[in-house]
């Protein structure tokens, strides 16, 4: 079940949190968050794991972030290992095509 922060009606702004994840070298967990709500969430955010770079950057690219965003959130995850995109502006279908599924 979707946060009540997160309930989607025609497009919100989301936070997308990418994080490397301990399954594999290339491997990447993205987490969602309302923009005009990010903390303060009562319990876990809804996740998706990528199983490489390649899936993730085309995932995001085909919700509209930008090349620039994704060389930059690449740059981030191999130095920090992880990386915020905010203000994504997202349908309920765009949710969905990113993984995020029963929200």
């Amino acid at each position: 079940m979707l946060h009540d922060n997160l309930r989607p009606t025609m497009r919100n702004a989301y936070w997308i949190h990418v994080i490397k994840a301990d399954s594999g070298p290339d491997a990447y967990t993205i987490a969602l968050s309302g923009a005009p709500e990010r903390g303060n969430f009562d319990g876990p955010l809804p996740t998706v794991n990528y199983a490489t770079w390649q899936r993730l950057s085309e995932a995001l690219s085909n919700v509209g972030v930008p090349e620039s965003v994704l060389k930059q959130t690449k740059a981030d995850l191999d130095s920090q290992g992880f990386h915020t995109v905010g203000g994504v502006v997202l349908s309920v279908g765009q949710i969905a095509s990113l993984g995020f599924t029963g929200l």
